[in-house]
């Protein structure tokens, strides 16, 4: 049976997807002997790396092709995973990470602009949220597999086994990826501007600006609280094996969710969904913050499934207000701000964590962001509407 492009591109999202050490990294370093403290300094070099590639893998990815782009970021995913094979010492985890910062940035964004590309092509850029989020439920789904079953090789001491599958899969990943048809390389590169990045920047409206701005703060700060989350399950006394699966349900969850996130806003509207599961998670987080215990686990289900819902509908928002000649450059620059805003969450909670009760830092954090993102939403909610 032939497949289609897109599920093509769904098949790429299966294997790309597959990280067997994502939910006990952190853990990872831990039992090699690295402090909080040298975690987040790692955990700053990557995001520095994303920071420093992002509007560039943007420009990549608009002047020569979605698929170059991804090949480049797979390439430098794989060297990551190799490395954290070899990597004994401070300097030589630091550089790994920062090559994966890379390749996050040559990847994030652009498997939308692929899938978008396509749909705007054949004039059914409707389908778009539709084919995110089913995109969202395969990747996720996968990304929970991998948890869980990198959480049982775990409770085995085989940690080279994890990264060992990692690199199998993103081999795979690679090779689907070259079956793939590129529809902006193939029909609207051509017809591209060669306009300078700072001027595609300035011509972007304040509205979109605002919406923008809201983004980053949002994936930015709840990116950083998911990979901490880890450390927050242990230090609540949770087994390996219940922190993996405890991530591997939230993910299957936050799967469902990203499937369901376009029903939901066909049913009450973008916007609406955005303001409903904002509150939720607020609500939740103060739980948390409050009472601890059993919230814990489940304020992380509610963490995952609100970020994807918020994040799914606040990308097609973004996605419907762009031209394709642009897309790539924008978002990326949207990476780029949730990298900078990742780095300053990093160093924030990392040098708070010395002096301070972690879990109460990470929930506290949560709190403001919510609040700040909330308040900056709305501005751009009045101003849309007008």
């Amino acid at each position: 049976m032939k497949l289609n492009n897109i599920s093509k591109i769904l098949i790429f999202g299966l294997f790309s997807s597959l990280f067997f050490e994502r939910s006990l990294w952190m853990i990872y370093l831990q039992s090699k002997g690295f402090s909080m403290s040298e975690i987040s300094f790692f955990q700053i070099g990557l995001n520095i790396a994303m920071f420093i590639s992002e509007i560039p893998s943007g420009v990549i990815s608009d002047r020569f092709g979605r698929k170059i782009s991804m090949f480049l970021g797979l390439v430098c995913t794989i060297t990551y995973l190799v490395g954290m094979l070899v990597a004994e010492n401070n300097i030589s985890v630091f550089i790994f990470f920062i090559i994966y910062g890379f390749g996050i940035a040559l990847l994030s964004g652009t498997e939308q602009s692929l899938i978008y590309d396509e749909l705007l092509f054949k004039r059914r850029k409707k389908l778009y949220h539709k084919i995110i989020g089913r995109y969202n439920f395969i990747s996720i789904s996968a990304l929970a597999i991998s948890s869980f079953l990198g959480g049982v090789i775990a409770e085995y001491n085989a940690w080279d086994m994890i990264f060992y599958l990692g690199v199998i899969s993103q081999f795979i990943a690679m090779v689907v990826l070259f079956s793939v048809v590129d529809f902006y390389k193939r029909n609207f590169i051509h017809d591209r501007e060669n306009i300078p990045t700072f001027k595609v920047l300035s011509n972007i409206s304040l509205n979109i600006y605002i919406l923008i701005i809201s983004l980053s703060i949002f994936q930015g700060v709840f990116s950083s609280i998911t990979l901490y989350y880890q450390a927050v399950l242990k230090d609540n006394s949770f087994s390996l094996l219940f922190i993996s699966g405890i991530y591997s349900i939230s993910f299957l969850f936050s799967a469902f969710s990203s499937v369901f996130s376009g029903w939901i806003a066909d049913l009450i509207g973008e916007k609406r969904s955005i303001i409903l599961f904002s509150l939720l998670l607020l609500c939740f987080l103060g739980l948390s913050l409050m009472f601890g215990g059993i919230w814990v686990a489940l304020t992380f289900i509610i963490i995952l499934i609100s970020y994807e819902i918020i994040d799914t509908s606040l990308g097609v928002l973004l996605n419907h207000s762009l031209s394709s000649n642009d897309r790539g450059t924008i978002l990326s620059t949207v990476n780029s701000l949730c990298s900078l805003i990742m780095i300053f969450s990093f160093w924030l909670i990392g040098t708070l964590s010395n002096y301070l009760d972690f879990s109460k830092i990470i929930f506290a954090s949560g709190i403001f962001c919510m609040l700040v993102f909330i308040t900056i939403f709305n501005i751009y909610s009045r101003n849309h509407n007008k």
